[in-house]
């Protein structure tokens, strides 16, 4: 399906590139990534967490901050989706802010969604 998407936007898609995607990369990734989280470093401590020797405060505390800060965000808009509806503004700005137009007999106007309606 991705490659019949692809296709016509950037050209000819390899059949090998839907093999690798789907079925080599993927675990590739995950080999690489426990490889990362189980090195260690020349004084024994996992590699993992203890990025070249900085500090925790404030280096990986604002680190680990940020990742908490970004996931309770995402939650919240999960759990209560109205929370955010204020930064929604172009997804009603149709409706709010409908110019009427007339036509050239006044009779038919459009609003900010292109329907004709009649004029008042």
């Amino acid at each position: 399906e991705l490659r019949t998407e692809l296709e016509p936007v950037i050209g000819w898609v390899p059949d090998i590139w839907c093999f690798l995607i789907k079925h080599v990369i993927p675990q590739l990734l995950l080999i690489l990534f426990i490889n990362g989280t189980t090195a260690e470093l020349e004084n024994g401590k996992s590699k993992f967490g203890n990025y070249e020797g900085y500090a925790f405060m404030p280096y990986q505390l604002l680190g680990i901050l940020s990742v908490v800060w970004i996931a309770v965000t995402f939650l919240v808009g999960v759990a209560a989706p109205g929370v955010y509806e204020s930064f929604a503004i172009y997804e009603n700005s149709g409706k709010e802010q409908s110019k009427k137009v007339a036509d050239g007999d006044g009779k038919k106007v459009a609003d900010g969604d292109g329907e004709q309606t009649e004029a008042e």
